[in-house]
Order: C-alpha cells, then structure tokens, then sequence
C-alpha cells in the first residue's frame, strides 16, 4: 500500500498501514464485516446500539453513559448469560425451495466448492470437543463432541 491508507475491503484481521502497522491476524468472525471478536463483545455492542442499554463491563459501573437515569442497566453476570444463551442456539440452517433442479444446483455448488479449495477457510461443520471439567485437565466430563453442520439446510 504505497499511499499509506488502509485497504477499505481486507478483512479486519489482515489490515495494515505498512511494517509499522502489523496485521492483528486475530480471526473476528461475527458480524458481517467481521469487527467483533466474540458472543460477549457482539451482546456489549448490540444491546447498547440495538435496545439502549449499556452494560458495566463497557461503560463502568454506577454510570449513566446515554443520560436517561438508569445506572448499571447490564451486569457483567447479565452479559455472561446472554452470551451462553446464545452459544447454546443452533446454527441457522438454510431453506431450500422444493424443486428438484434447485437442489440439484446447491449440491452440484457444494461439491464445487469443495473441489476449489473453498472449505479449507470456509469449513462446511465444526466440532465442539469436551472441555476439562476443571479439576485435572486430563479428567474430561462425559459430554460428547457436537458437531455444527453449517451447511445443513431444512425444507
């Protein structure tokens, strides 16, 4: 980038000004541009944009940052619910319309797709694996893995 201005289209994660602004390389991949890093971060930002209430964690505790008389509005316990709620829902899938040639071309696209290259960064399912329970990290809680079908479609 010989004029020293940031590219408008690369991916958050790859922008740069030069070697003294290095790519962060930290993958954001919610949102649609993907700026946010996290569940936590997209309900910090969403409730505040999208309802007007601001949490503790972002504007502090006992602030009214938007002036409208309420303090603490969102705990910090609040933002971690909201963040657990919406990890625990399922991704959504897509509706295909019920003609034959339609679903024809979607797998004909999918296989294509994965014959490019494509599902190398664009993965197709991710597996969730068992964390440790906490104790000993070589105890795993009898939770199996779930795997996340990303493509997975519903008629």
């Amino acid at each position: 980038m010989d004029d020293g201005r940031r590219r408008r289209h690369s991916a958050p994660s790859l922008a740069t000004t030069g070697p003294s602004n290095p790519p962060s390389l930290i993958i954001r991949p919610f949102h649609q541009a993907g700026n946010v890093i996290s569940l936590r971060q997209f309900s910090n930002n969403a409730f505040n944009h999208h309802h007007g209430i601001q949490t503790t964690e972002r504007f502090g505790i006992d602030t009214d940052a938007d002036g409208d008389g309420f303090v603490n509005e969102m705990t910090r316990a609040d933002v971690t619910a909201v963040s657990l709620y919406q990890a625990t829902l399922a991704v959504p899938g897509r509706v295909i319309p019920n003609d034959p040639e339609i679903e024809d071309a979607v797998l004909v696209g999918e296989k294509r797709f994965a014959s490019i290259g494509c599902t190398t960064c664009h993965i197709p399912a991710l597996t969730a694996q068992p964390e440790t329970d906490g104790c000993s990290p070589n105890r795993i809680r009898s939770i199996p893995p779930a795997i996340y079908a990303l493509t997975t479609y519903h008629r």
